[in-house]
């Protein structure tokens, strides 16, 4: 008799346990979580405390928000070695039907994709919880069942609404599981924001609204005030180095110029030309800022160290007084271009050929991409992305490869921002070597680089079917190579500077 009891008592908790993402969300005092609480028995006094209850030998664990309601349950499968582990292996009935011998595969194949990943975990989002699997190659060695606050829509990568423990509701855009892009925000104290965020902080252009009915409107970085909005006060080539999806540029494009038009330029660099036709900003295949050109009539509209004191209408002359002799001048096409560096930037006055003040371009100063600058520990996905073989997800840019001192160096192959795709030799984070650059527009070439740049032996394909192969210099079309014209023709001689001088035209092949 004494061992059908024992039989019985043995599997009444395993029964209390089913389906414990139930209790998610209950406060102590919900009469089910005491039974399931009762039912575990004594908790480790040394492992628990107001906020945390642990049962080692039960391999459970409860994490109360504020001492009172249950906010997320680990369910542990280790097994214990003394001094080593603590949890021993939860015998009772896990969620949604998972087995710990499960692998990723067996668990996609339960559970479906993963809404968000890592090499540790895979994460769902099951109603009022967000559940984690923590699983290797082989098995399952921890679960993790958290309240979810997202009460609607996607709070990982989209748009959802979130209402937190102590009531402040968030309604807008996420990324990975934070705040950014547009949102509202509606705290317990009464304040109202509405404007951008970036990494769960007030970043942009936004409005904050207290309670008692005073305000702020204008810009904010990192939760601070900065000021309000005056267009014609910004610093414009502050802007450099920064990626497309930064705020400041979206603000940029939001307060100037009634609108502008996105255009693809060469080499997968794209433009915004603003439609006062004044600005035009440039940006490289990693989505950075990589110039910005200013035609004369915009120079009043933007301040800055350097250019606040040029009116729009000046000549060579009253530059050279007004900003000294510049470090450098060159002869252009259409005129004469003086070269100063001003901070971080180098400041192209470009004239036209009656040497009057025509545009100002600034650009970034230094060889290296801002890419690689302003990657930050976490976007490094996997393996070792300062020496070695990596894999690295920053601003819209995968690679997988080899790294040198923070750099890509060696084979790789890298997915930029732009949607082109290149497979070869790295040097000094650069393209160099031998490689395969394909074009967002499909254009390809497959030859030598340097310094980012065509040079050496190669063939490009081009977008409209042409097809040319021979020798490159800078990005350009040098020396002896062979047009391979869609319509059939071929042309064949010497060139310089992309241009064809000496050619012998075949009739088609």
């Amino acid at each position: 008799m004494s061992k059908l009891v024992s039989i019985f008592f043995f599997f009444l908790p395993l029964c209390a346990w089913a389906q414990t993402e139930r209790f998610i969300g209950k406060n102590l005092q919900d009469p089910d979580l005491k039974v399931f609480i009762q039912d575990l028995g004594q908790r480790s006094e040394m492992l628990s405390s107001t906020s945390y209850y642990a049962y080692p030998a039960k391999g459970i664990k409860l994490e109360f928000y504020a001492g009172k309601q249950l906010e997320a349950i680990e369910l542990h499968n280790t097994k214990p070695k003394p001094s080593e582990e603590i949890y021993q292996r939860y015998e009772g009935d896990l969620p949604f039907k998972i087995n710990f011998s499960m692998n990723r595969k067996q668990l996609t194949a339960l559970l479906g994709k993963p809404h968000f990943f890592t090499n540790d975990y895979f994460q769902y989002n099951k109603h009022e919880i967000t559940l984690l699997v923590y699983i290797d190659e082989k098995q399952i060695s921890k679960i993790m069942l958290k309240r979810r606050s997202c009460v609607t829509g996607d709070c990982l990568n989209g748009y959802g609404i979130f209402i937190s423990r102590t009531g402040e509701r968030y309604e807008g855009n996420w990324k990975q599981g934070l705040r950014a892009g547009r949102g509202i925000c509606y705290y317990t104290n009464g304040d109202k924001y509405e404007g951008q965020w970036a990494d769960n902080q007030l970043n942009g252009e936004g409005k904050m609204t207290y309670k008692n009915g005073a305000s702020k409107n204008g810009l904010w970085e990192k939760d601070r005030f900065k000021g309000e909005i005056k267009t014609k006060e910004a610093l414009l080539y502050s802007l450099l180095g920064k990626h497309k999806t930064n705020s400041s540029i979206q603000l940029l494009t939001e307060t100037y110029g009634n609108g502008f038009k996105e255009m693809p330029l060469p080499q997968d660099y794209s433009s915004y030309v603003f439609n006062n036709q004044k600005l035009t900003l440039v940006f490289d295949e990693y989505g950075y800022l990589h110039k910005v050109s200013l035609k004369n009539t915009g120079i009043q509209d933007f301040s800055g160290s350097l250019t606040s004191s040029l009116p729009p209408i000046s000549d060579e002359k009253y530059i050279r007084y007004t900003l000294g002799a510049p470090r450098e001048t060159v002869k252009g096409e259409n005129g004469n271009i003086y070269i100063y560096q001003d901070g971080d930037a180098w400041v192209h006055i470009r004239f036209n050929k009656k040497a009057m003040l025509n545009t100002v371009d600034f650009k970034v100063l230094g060889n290296t991409p801002p890419f690689f600058y302003q990657k930050k520990p976490t976007d490094c996905k996997k393996g070792s992305c300062e020496n070695g073989a990596g894999e690295l997800n920053q601003a819209g840019n995968f690679y997988k490869g080899n790294f040198k001192e923070g750099l890509f160096d060696g084979q790789g192959e890298i997915e930029y921002f732009s949607g082109g795709f290149y497979k070869g030799h790295f040097h000094l984070g650069k393209r160099e070597g031998k490689g395969k650059y394909v074009w967002k527009d499909k254009s390809v070439y497959e030859g030598e680089w340097k310094n980012n740049q065509k040079n050496g032996a190669g063939t490009m394909t081009y977008a409209n079917g042409d097809k040319f192969v021979g020798h490159w210099l800078g990005d350009m079309r040098a020396g002896e190579g062979t047009l391979y014209r869609a319509d059939g023709k071929k042309i064949s001689g010497t060139w310089e500077f992309d241009e064809l001088k000496h050619s012998f035209l075949f009739g088609k092949k």
